[in-house]
């Protein structure tokens, strides 16, 4: 078993996530709707954190390795 058959639902709980989202923000008039505008911009913030820090993460359990650009030898 792999690492991601641990975390396999996660792809489709996040796409049915979205589209919920997205369904309620379409019934609305989104032109002075504040509270999409508040939601998008902590969700930007959010993200960019979790990728700094899985970088940052992964920097410190791997460290930095030298890789080819193209893989040739498959």
């Amino acid at each position: 078993m792999g690492a991601y058959d641990d975390v396999a639902w996660a792809y489709p709980v996040s796409i049915l996530v979205f589209g919920g989202l997205c369904i309620c923000f379409s019934f609305g008039d989104i032109e002075n709707s504040k509270y999409l505008q508040i939601f998008s911009a902590w969700t930007r913030i959010i993200v960019l954190a979790l990728m700094m820090m899985g970088t940052i993460y992964y920097l410190g359990a791997d460290g930095v390795q030298a890789t080819p650009v193209f893989n040739w030898e498959e």
